[in-house]
């Protein structure tokens, strides 16, 4: 069993000089900080974080940046630096409150962050695209996990 899975199923937390597929405590707590003042649910931020890069800082063959995998456009317009992770950490709780506000549910917040609110909209609702309906699942997923972890509240 890898050190990072036995990490995540005890619920160990670790700094930030060690993130990449583990939680870091500073960040944890960056996480708890921006959730709350962007009124999105703690464990849904850190599951969309979690799904999207696992707290490594990289960039995405398709140009997504940092932790929270955000766009460069969407980051210019966030007014983040998606490289900085606690910057990535407030961009991605605005970004989910704006796409809440945007789309009417959390679910469907979740799946725009992933496939954009565009694709939602013209959608009517879920993009029936394959990776969409996925990424929502695995969210959902974690979200179950860090809900139930001590740990992650």
């Amino acid at each position: 069993m890898k050190l990072k899975s036995v990490c995540l199923s005890m619920g160990m937390l670790v700094s930030s000089a060690q993130a990449c597929g583990y939680v870091p405590v500073d960040l944890l707590n960056w996480t708890r900080y921006y959730a709350d003042a962007y009124q999105v649910n703690r464990q849904l931020l850190l599951s969309v974080l979690w799904t999207e890069n696992q707290f490594c800082n990289r960039t995405s063959s398709k140009g997504a940046l940092g932790i929270a995998q955000i766009m460069p456009g969407t980051a210019k317009d966030l007014r983040v630096n998606p490289l900085d992770p606690v910057q990535a950490i407030h961009g991605a709780a605005k970004y989910l409150h704006q796409l809440h506000g945007r789309l009417g549910s959390w679910e469907l917040a979740v799946a725009g962050y992933n496939a954009g609110p565009g694709a939602v909209q013209r959608a009517g609702g879920m993009p029936d695209n394959g990776e969409t309906p996925q990424y929502v699942e695995k969210v959902k997923a974690y979200y179950r996990y860090f809900a139930a972890a001590p740990a992650y509240r």
